[in-house]
């Protein structure tokens, strides 16, 4: 990360975002067809098929969640670092327009 300008950073982590958000919906969509696919006649075989793909979505998203965070820190670090490289009036003034 010598060189890596915050921009270059930014659209690399917003890239992975985007990446992340598009398995988190293969992942449900793979789910979901399982589930179809194993329909048996007993209430009880439906819910243990429900409560397998509860436990890998839960289980998906604990993964997920970590790499969000991770990502969050990041951009919130670059965001601060942009910030503190702007002149105070125009920090003051975007500030202000923000609020």
């Amino acid at each position: 990360m010598d060189n890596i300008k915050p921009a270059q950073l930014y659209a690399e982590l917003t890239r992975q975002e985007k990446a992340i958000k598009e398995q988190k919906e293969q992942i449900a969509e793979q789910i979901l067809e399982h589930m179809k696919e194993n329909q048996l006649g007993s209430i009880k075989a439906d819910y243990g098929t429900f409560t397998k793909a509860q436990k890998l979505v839960y289980e998906y998203s604990e993964d997920f969640k970590l790499v969000e965070a991770e990502h969050k820190a990041q951009l919130k670090i670059l965001k601060e670092e942009e910030e503190s490289k702007l002149e105070p009036t125009t920090k003051e003034y975007l500030t202000f327009r923000l609020k």
